[in-house]
């Protein structure tokens, strides 16, 4: 009997992509797994998915099927409450998320399950290499990733390109940071994974949705996981210039008053302007505390329990006369 994997991607009029996508996995050189192919569609304009069921010849591919939103939520939380349903609804060995675009190839698809049979019980994440992008995205997810390192104590080099076996669904889905960043959740989570390396795809067709803004929000999203401990950081970065201005403020004071060195009206202007600058970060400190407190006792949008009420309905697009 075959293997039964889900794959997931959430899509946003991207349905030229997914044609390709589909035909792409069907042909993959697998014979004893099979898997259904599960589009979240994420309140897309163009229904051209109707007009453009995919006619599979023999493949790996037993069943195509949307699961429509009601409205646009963004691919992270399609993500989110895609996989909190087919989690609710079992029937997957594993479930391997990609996105449609082609820019994770599928070939890496076979890579991806040989390391979950040799690390069972963790999630499978890929590490894009040989990036195409240009100068300036590399030159900003360069900067980004450092950011994020520093704010957070870890290092994150993973999309959403991974598989996610049974054993770990359950408690990936229970996580309300989910709902902001896929891989950041990974991380924060702790659930054990397991890092490859695949080279990043070229799109299959015409030009992405995400400009720099997007992308922007996105890296905020995948820092604000991570929001208590950025907070302490950031607090702790403080003080130690906090610290530094006292003694700065010492220093003058020493000069003004043990030593010859002091200019005119240099040691008032100087001790004025440290002291403005530490009244600043006091007071910039407190704000940041109260807002995270204020943010904390807000209520999370938990997957587990609020998924259900952004799905629309289901449309099967193709499926093998055998599963019928």
């Amino acid at each position: 009997m075959k293997r039964k994997f889900g794959i997931v991607t959430a899509v946003y009029n991207d349905w030229e992509c997914l044609q390709i996508l589909s035909e792409e996995i069907n042909k993959l050189p697998i014979n004893d797994i099979s898997f259904d192919l599960i589009i979240i569609d994420d309140g897309s304009i163009s229904s051209a998915y109707l007009n453009n069921i995919p006619l599979l010849e023999d493949g790996c591919i037993d069943r195509i099927y949307v699961e429509e939103l009601v409205g646009n939520i963004g691919n992270q939380r399609a993500l989110c409450v895609g996989l909190k349903k087919l989690q609710a609804e079992g029937g997957y060995e594993s479930l391997i998320v990609m996105d449609v675009d082609g820019e994770d190839r599928p070939a890496v698809i076979p890579d991806l399950i040989k390391a979950h049979d040799d690390n069972p019980g963790k999630v499978i994440v890929c590490r894009r290499v040989n990036r195409t992008e240009g100068k300036l995205f590399k030159i900003g997810y360069f900067f980004y990733k450092n950011l994020f390192s520093s704010l957070t104590g870890t290092i994150i080099d993973f999309g959403n390109f991974s598989l996610i076996p049974k054993s770990c669904l359950g408690s990936l889905v229970s996580r309300p940071e989910l709902w902001q960043h896929f891989s950041a959740t990974i991380i924060r989570s702790r659930i054990p994974y397991y890092t490859i390396n695949a080279d990043r795809g070229t799109r299959f067709y015409g030009k992405s949705s995400q400009h720099i803004p997007n992308l922007l929000v996105h890296g905020l999203n995948g820092i604000s996981v991570f929001s208590d401990v950025a907070l302490a950081r950031v607090l702790l970065g403080l003080v130690f210039i906090a610290v530094i201005i006292i003694l700065g403020m010492f220093g003058v004071i020493g000069i003004r008053f043990l030593t010859d060195l002091a200019i005119l009206g240099w040691a008032s202007n100087v001790f004025g302007f440290l002291a403005i600058a530490l009244i600043l970060i006091v007071f910039f400190a407190i704000a940041i505390s109260l807002a995270f407190m204020n943010l904390a006792k807000n209520t999370h949008f938990i997957p587990k329990i609020n998924f259900s009420d952004f799905f629309h309905k289901k449309i099967i697009l193709f499926e093998r006369e055998e599963n019928r």
